[in-house]
């Protein structure tokens, strides 16, 4: 068979087995970085889950100072207006006893008997 240039018969057994072989170590490397990704975007997401977490907490903090200002100084404000209600509206009445007692006075001092 030489003579014609055909070769050797080779069982292609061999050959098969170790393209299986190939095939399935891909398969194996292939699984075992589709399991690093997964895993390294599960530790991503858990960062960030904290990261936000802090964020969210920082926020909560300073909306809470915030809150607590604003109402301190409104506090203070409407205790001030109050008692400038209180020192006008205290005035006006003196002011309005006194006139009322002047009027009283003068009213007594027409009424009251002359002698003539």
């Amino acid at each position: 068979m030489s003579e014609s240039g055909v070769g050797k018969v080779v069982d292609p057994t061999k050959n098969v087995l170790d393209l299986v072989q190939a095939a399935i170590k891909r398969q194996d490397d292939l699984r075992d970085a589709e399991t690093r990704r997964i895993t390294d975007l599960s530790d991503q997401r858990r960062y960030y889950e904290t990261v936000i977490e802090g964020m969210r907490n920082a926020s909560l903090a300073l909306l809470a100072t915030q809150v607590k200002e604003t109402k301190d100084d409104l506090s203070e404000r409407i205790t001030k207006l109050e008692v400038g209600n209180a020192q006008t509206s205290g005035r006006g009445l003196g002011v309005t006893a006194a006139a009322g007692w002047v009027m009283g006075i003068v009213m007594a001092v027409i009424a009251s008997p002359r002698d003539t």
